[in-house]
Formats: structure tokens, sequence, C-alpha cells
């Protein structure tokens, strides 16, 4: 879950899709303009906040299995 809010506000802060202004007027333009940079952004801060976590989390199972010994 904090994955996925951290990576709405990375959203919010750095939007990787919006509308392309030149939609109307230019037939070959597309509906879209994507940034791939913000999209890449997104995705590593979410990969990173999932990687964290799980390092903690085994990181506790660790402690729990040694002091059980």
């Amino acid at each position: 879950m904090l994955a996925q809010c951290l990576g709405g506000l990375s959203v919010v802060v750095r939007p990787y899709i919006w509308d392309n202004p030149r939609f109307g007027a230019d037939p070959a333009a597309g509906r879209w303009v994507f940034h791939y940079g913000n999209y890449a952004t997104q995705g590593a801060v979410i990969y990173l906040t999932v990687c964290a976590a799980t390092a903690w989390y085994a990181c506790r199972l660790r402690q729990f299995a040694v002091e059980e010994c």
C-alpha cells in the first residue's frame, strides 16, 4: 500500500500522460502525450519501495528466528 501511495505521489509531482493540445487541429496527432521518463520514475519508485519493504520483512523474520534459538 505504501508503494502505491508513493507511486501516486510521484505521478502528482511528475505526470507521465496529458492531453495533446494539437489533437483537434492536427489529424495525425495522437490523443495523449506520453512522457516515458516520468513513467519510468513512477515504476522505479514503486519497485524500490517494494524491495525495501521486502528486505525489512526478511530482516524481521531473521531476528525472530535468531531470538527463538
